[in-house]
Parts: structure tokens; sequence; C-alpha cells
């Protein structure tokens, strides 16, 4: 069921909040909080979450709570610029609507930027950190995601906001495998799932889109604010894969480079595009989960 939350920053945010169904009242709560990328939905999280849950027990209970970035979806477009560190107070605003003191943060591509934020401003209220295919900033694009990101900011018709998608998330050697079930190729159903998708999303408003680029343009953490992310202990979790265009691996690489000792753990796909989560949800729930029940 989704909500609407009048946060402290001054807009209202969209947020569902996703449970166990099977519950302990006896048992401790774990609390997850879900980041997305650039103009999606929180909606897009729902095979991670639906896996995730899944492979709950009843040793502990969890809250998993997803929500629209500022930009877009069932969340305000105010105006003025937008910044992955303005937008990590938006997700803490959040979390003290809800009472939540403490969380697992997990960021995916510009929700990864603002979960590096969050981490930094506010270390003592994270309870792990997921990073996926995401980046400290200032990177250098790979050329082969030019065409059909433009491709996508320009589709008129559902169909071919899939077909933009479908190039910028996976890669050709992922796609054209069989899938483990029915006759289908990874490409079909990829399309089917993207297009069904695009056809019931709310059209993006084209200032929230400017304002989310803004963002990502101007994100960066410096070696300093690595370090201390890293030096906050934590445990963190880095999800990478080998065939991103959108955001090249060597970007996961150099946060590898800074986030590093036992308490940080990597999950590096050789197949993997931007869609890591798509692709690989039982492996992406079950490093994420292993991470939680550990703490």
């Amino acid at each position: 069921m989704k909500h609407k939350a009048k946060i402290s920053t001054g807009i209202t945010v969209e947020y569902a909040i996703h449970e166990n169904d099977v519950k302990n009242d006896k048992a401790p709560e774990e609390r997850v909080i879900l980041i997305m990328g650039f103009m999606t939905v929180k909606e897009a999280w729902t095979p991670l979450i639906d896996m995730m849950l899944h492979k709950w027990d009843d040793r502990r209970n969890v809250k998993i709570l997803s929500f629209d970035n500022r930009g877009l979806g069932g969340s305000d477009v105010p105006w003025w610029r937008y910044t992955t560190s303005g937008m990590a107070q938006d997700a803490l605003a959040l979390m003290d609507y809800l009472k939540w003191d403490t969380a697992h943060v997990v960021g995916i591509s510009m929700g990864g930027m603002i979960s590096l934020e969050l981490a930094s401003a506010a270390p003592k209220r994270v309870r792990s950190l997921t990073l996926m295919v995401t980046t400290r900033g200032k990177y250098i694009e790979d050329p082969r995601s030019k065409e059909p990101m433009s491709k996508s900011m320009n589709a008129k018709v559902p169909e071919d906001v899939a077909q933009s998608q479908l190039e910028l998330l996976f890669n050709d050697v992922y796609l054209d495998q069989p899938m483990a079930f029915g006759d289908k190729t990874r490409r079909e159903v990829m399309l089917e799932y993207l297009t069904h998708h695009a056809k019931v999303r709310v059209k993006p408003r084209f200032h929230g889109l400017v304002n989310q680029v803004l963002a990502i343009r101007t994100h960066w953490i410096s070696d300093e604010r690595l370090a201390s992310i890293n030096d906050a202990g934590f445990p963190i979790l880095l999800v990478g894969g080998a065939m991103d265009i959108l955001i090249p691996p060597r970007e996961m690489q150099t946060l590898h480079e800074h986030l590093k000792g036992d308490h940080v753990q990597t999950l590096f796909f050789e197949q993997g595009g931007h869609g890591i989560c798509l692709q690989y949800p039982e492996e992406v729930a079950d490093g994420i989960t292993a991470m939680i029940l550990r703490c």
C-alpha cells in the first residue's frame, strides 16, 4: 500500500513499506531503506523485495521501505536545485517521519550516490550499507550509453522506452540466453517486463528530470569522506557488473579501493549490466540478507 508523508525537508514523498508475512512477536525487527536511481520509481524494487521477503525466516522480522525520490512518481517535483546530499536528507527525514532511528541502507545507481551522502552525513543511523552500480562522482561516461540514453529521454511510446532501457541495462550476451523455464529468451522476457512498467508509469516532469541530472553531475564524495564512511565500521556490500555501460565498472572498483577491510564484501557479476537487480535478484537478495543477519 502506498502512503504519503510530508517530511521536514519541505516536500511530500510517496512511500511503501513491505513486511514479512509470518511474524515472530518475540523476534527483533530489521529495517531496510531502498534508495532508487535516476528517474526510476520505487516499484522497480519489486523483484528484489519479493526475493528478500521470500528468503526471510522467523529469526527476525523485517520492514523494507521504498519511496519515490523527489522529482518523479508520487513524490513532489520542486523547482529548486536538487543535490544528492539534499536527497539524502529527504531519506533521513522520511526515516524521522517513520520514527526509524537506524536502518540498513541499500542504494542503486543515483540511489547509491544518495546512500553515500546519507552514510557520510549520519553514519550512526546506518546499520549496513549496500552500494550497487554506483560512483563517488565525476566519472567519465561510456560512449556506448549516449545513444540509448538519448532514445530513452525522447521516447514517446512505452515500447520505445522499453527498448532503449533494454539497451542501457543489459548486454547482448546475457539477453540472448534462454530462460531456465519456457521457450523465451531473456531478451523477450525483459522487454515484456520493461514495456509493462513503461505503460503504467507516471510520465516524468521535465524539471524533475533536469534537476535529477544536475544532482548526478554535481555529486562528489572526497577521499576524506570515503575514509570516514569506511572507518564508521558498519558492514558494506559492493555490487557491480563488468558489462555496465551506464556507470563504468571501474567506478565500483574505485569505491572498493577506498571502502576496504573485513567489514566490506563484494559481489561482481561478469555479465552484469546496470540492471543488475533484474538480472540477479536472488544473488543480490542473498548478499543483502546475509549481511543484515550478521549485524
